[in-house]
């Protein structure tokens, strides 16, 4: 995971800060985000410190309406970002972009790459394999999203 720095961070952000769980003193939680947890731990994150990095301006939480929570964060320079994780239709459906590992760039979602995506959520599916996606959005300062 720490290959693409860039890639880490953003997948810590949308994972680490969206959820109760923890590992110490023993695992409480869900399963689901007690392995979101320790794979970050796996590969070189604590996530505990990684809590502590941002300051949280709000929290979204889960509902069956929404099927995804979120939550605001704030870097040390004023930056907002908000960070989302949750079922992987439903954030489909809400993102215009995505984060493309290959080649270190957001790029456009289009038609054909939203039909491929799909298609992949609903055979992972099919074989019982649970998905979830992440997603994020900066935030400008003076955009309220609380109100």
């Amino acid at each position: 995971m720490k290959a693409n720095g860039e890639l880490s961070a953003y997948f810590i952000q949308c994972a680490v800060m969206n959820g109760s769980a923890m590992l110490r003193p023993v695992p409480k939680g869900s399963a689901t985000e007690i392995a979101i947890l320790e794979f970050a731990e796996n590969n070189g994150y604590d996530y505990e410190a990684e809590k502590q990095r941002y300051k949280i301006i709000a929290k979204f939480p889960f509902s069956s309406k929404r099927k995804r929570m979120s939550t605001l964060i704030q870097f040390e320079n004023g930056q907002r970002r908000l960070v989302t994780k949750g079922g992987s239709e439903i954030i489909l459906d809400v993102c215009n972009s995505l984060y493309s590992p290959n080649d270190s760039l957001v790029v456009p979602l289009t038609s054909d790459l939203r039909a491929f995506i799909k298609q992949n959520i609903q055979e992972m599916g099919g074989n019982a394999l649970r998905t979830m996606s992440l997603a994020y959005k900066n935030i400008p300062q003076e955009e309220d999203i609380i109100t």
